[in-house]
């Protein structure tokens, strides 16, 4: 066992300042002619305003630390004048026109025909005066008599198109595949050695793309995504939390709830808190991980003897010490606070005198052979829990002459036959399930 502290903080976190992605401007350096002309028309713009000669008196006017408020102000002024002639470059250079569909000739055609009704729908609004441009991009879209068409129609138009352009987003990959299979077939039967080159680099981007995101929906850690609800019991009841600032402050209450409860553990308050949590060493934690060191009976309550679990779901405490099987009967004592073996077989030895002399008053009668006790113990050896051996003890129960009779010891990990039923009280069900499901598979498949 090695115990770690961890503070609220660190668990909990805080809101702290964190790195993000900044919107970015894409420049597509491949295009030789908008690259010159963005670099030639940014360059002229710098020189009209005097960009690299403030640039220099502002680094010059910097000669202590901290910066002055006025250098720090004609910094930002500098850096905001430097974004917005980028800008300006770019929308004088050339004007992209991105959209979230991948490139194909369906995708195509539903686009530029929503445009052009788009466009007539503008004429008939009377917000652009060109009428003659935009009934030639409807003839081109492939819409007929379109000085024929109302408002109404050139509504439903862009409607449909809009709906075609979304029944296709299934089969972007498939379309943007046809496309650049056609093209490239085209293009080589056209001998353009160029083409095909440019051809072949837009398929090895698209496969790396696909390719990353197999590799990241693969390797990526599981995720249930953000939680909608929490939920807690009042009056016995479970109710669920939607609000935002309720579900902070119940995760927060619960989670503090928690770190209490574990500064509070009875380990904390006995003699190994001074080399565990915040005050541990590496020499003791070296040797308890190897199960060198020594383990003191005063750690808590259920030091030596038994289990204590916590059920997860339901948060009952069950104690759980030694076992004895009288007759078909379990008699299960859950005394934790038992922390030797002598007062564990005394308890064990009265419940089951108890328990025969009832039947005995009563008519009935204990059958030892079909008895056994077990001691569950537990021993650290090498960095691990491993259950201890039996003690060499002996038990016997009355019987109703008057005489007493031994019963005998079993083991932690052998399971017993009782009620049909292979059972053992380690848990472990691989007997049971080696003879009445494995066994009785094999034995009917011979027959």
């Amino acid at each position: 066992m090695v115990l770690v502290d961890i503070t609220t903080n660190s668990a909990i976190g805080k809101h702290d300042y964190r790195v993000v992605r900044p919107d970015a401007r894409r420049l597509n350096l491949t295009n030789t002619r908008a690259r010159s002309r963005y670099i030639a028309h940014l360059e002229a713009q710098m020189v009209i305003h005097w960009l690299p000669e403030r640039l220099s008196a502002c680094g010059q006017a910097i000669t202590s630390f901290p910066t002055a408020a006025s250098n720090k102000a004609l910094m930002q002024k500098l850096d905001t004048q430097t974004e917005e002639m980028q800008r300006g470059s770019e929308a004088r250079c050339r004007q992209l026109f991105s959209t979230a569909m991948p490139f194909s000739e369906p995708v195509r055609t539903y686009h530029y025909r929503r445009r052009a009704y788009q466009g007539l729908l503008n004429v008939l609004e009377k917000r652009t005066r060109n009428a003659s441009n935009a009934y030639r991009d409807a003839l081109h879209c492939g819409i007929p008599s379109p000085q024929l068409l109302d408002a109404a129609q050139c509504r439903d138009g862009v409607e449909a198109c809009a709906r075609h352009l979304q029944s296709l987003k299934r089969q972007l990959v498939g379309l943007q595949k046809v496309h650049l299979r056609d093209s490239y077939i085209r293009a080589q039967e056209c001998r353009d050695e160029d083409k095909c080159k440019d051809i072949l680099r837009i398929i090895g981007r698209e496969e790396q793309k696909s390719m990353w995101r197999r590799i990241n929906r693969v390797l990526d850690k599981p995720s249930l995504g953000a939680i909608p609800f929490v939920q807690r019991v009042e009056n016995g009841v479970v109710v669920d939390i939607t609000d935002t600032d309720e579900m902070n402050r119940e995760i927060q209450s619960f989670t503090e709830k928690q770190f209490d409860l574990s500064m509070s553990a009875p380990i904390t308050m006995s003699s190994l808190r001074a080399h565990l949590g915040f005050l541990s060493n590496t020499d003791f934690a070296n040797s308890l991980l190897a199960g060198d060191a020594h383990i003191p009976w005063d750690i808590d309550d259920s030091r030596g003897f038994g289990s204590r679990i916590i059920s997860p779901i339901s948060g009952v405490v069950i104690d759980f010490l030694g076992e004895i099987y009288v007759d078909d009967t379990d008699l299960i004592v859950t005394h934790p606070d038992l922390d030797n073996p002598t007062a564990v077989l005394e308890r064990l030895h009265s419940s089951a005198e108890a328990w025969t002399a009832a039947l005995n008053s009563t008519g009935g009668a204990i059958n030892p052979d079909k008895s056994r006790w077990i001691l569950a113990s537990y021993e650290w050896v090498n960095g691990i829990w491993h259950y201890g051996q039996q003690p060499a003890a002996a038990m016997t129960i009355p019987l109703p002459d008057g005489s007493r009779a031994p019963i005998s010891n079993g083991d932690v990990t052998t399971a017993e036959k009782s009620l049909g039923v292979w059972s053992g009280i380690d848990g472990n069900d691989s007997k049971h399930i080696e003879e009445n499901v494995t066994g009785k598979m094999t034995g009917g498949s011979t027959k």
